[in-house]
């Protein structure tokens, strides 16, 4: 699968640092407590669906792996 283009500035996270930093809290919705949500998507990003970007504003975001 390949990752699509970047933003400008935005650095792609390893699959452990995306799930740290889902699991510790350290992005923008973890007041959001949504853990349910928190679970699938790093059961997305385990399987290689899907890749997590720290954007230039210090954001994490999910991006959809191309085939």
């Amino acid at each position: 699968m390949e990752l699509p283009k970047l933003p400008h500035g935005a650095v792609l996270l390893s699959t452990d640092e995306a799930v740290w930093a889902i699991v510790s809290g350290d992005h923008l919705h973890a007041a959001d407590g949504h853990i349910l949500a928190d679970v699938i998507i790093i059961d997305g990003l385990r399987s290689g669906l899907i890749a997590a970007i720290r954007l230039a504003s210090h954001e994490l975001a999910i991006v959809r792996m191309g085939v």
